[in-house]
């Protein structure tokens, strides 16, 4: 695996100086797949997701979030990624990455065998330098659908994500995120989880095919810990990624 750069740790360093105890309210960790599943941040609650993936070819990025609870069944997302880089042809570029707003509603809970459902919006605004490969330098939307099954010690996720991509001059692509995303407890603190993703442009030609396998570590209920591999299925999708993440409520700014 490449050596990290000193600017890819600040997210995790950030997020262990924050694991602390406190009586605010349990985690609610989404990373580090491509599905979100239907839970959002306890109302009034806040928390930190901070990660580094890695990958052949010298690449790294290193995405983080904040959340916050709007409500029980509301959260409020900001998304960004301190330092990129990509593989390119000479020295690789690097930098910062774009910056995602997104709010995620969870419309009915699970109940009985039927699944928890959730719609979930989300607007990149193009920060990241376009001129380096960093990003598209375009403002993209999305809207997607979750679906959640859940049980004693499982749970089954399918994400479905449309994406108005913006393009040079005017107009925008559409495309597609898909995802069938499983976890399940095997101890007290820790689970397991696998995710099969498909990343879709059409009009681009680009399908990216990933599976992720990876674990996860509670040991607390305000923390998780998270470790996994991300494997390429297409020609379009990086060879591989190794992806080691935290997430972590930091308590309650309202009551």
């Amino acid at each position: 695996m490449p050596s990290l750069p000193a600017r890819a740790l600040p997210p995790l360093l950030l997020a262990g100086c924050a694991a602390l105890p406190h009586d605010g309210a349990p985690v609610t960790a989404q990373r580090p797949v491509v599905a979100a599943d239907t839970g959002t941040a306890p109302d009034g609650s806040i928390e930190i997701e901070a990660g580094v993936h890695a990958g052949r070819g010298g690449i790294v990025h290193t995405p983080s979030q904040l959340k916050l609870g709007l409500d029980p069944r509301t959260e409020a997302f900001l998304e960004w990624t301190p330092y990129v880089r990509v593989d390119a042809p000479g020295p690789d570029p690097d930098g910062v990455g774009d910056v995602v707003l997104g709010a995620r509603h969870r419309l009915r809970e699970a109940h009985g065998g039927r699944p928890a459902a959730a719609a979930q919006t989300t607007l990149k605004l193009p920060v990241a330098d376009e001129e380096q490969g960093l990003g598209s330098g375009e403002v993209d939307l999305g809207l997607a659908g979750i679906l959640t099954w859940r049980r004693e010690h499982s749970a089954l996720t399918a994400f479905y994500q449309s994406d108005l991509l913006g393009e040079p001059g005017g107009g925008a692509d559409l495309g597609h995120r898909l995802a069938l995303l499983g976890s399940r407890f095997v101890a007290r603190e820790v689970a397991v989880f696998g995710e099969l993703a498909a990343l879709l442009v059409p009009e681009q030609d680009d399908e990216r095919v990933l599976a992720s396998a990876g674990v996860t570590w509670n040991p607390t209920r305000y923390v998780v810990w998270d470790l996994a591999l991300i494997t390429g299925l297409s020609p379009d999708a990086p060879d591989w990624e190794l992806a080691l993440g935290f997430t972590q409520n930091l308590g309650r700014f309202r009551r």
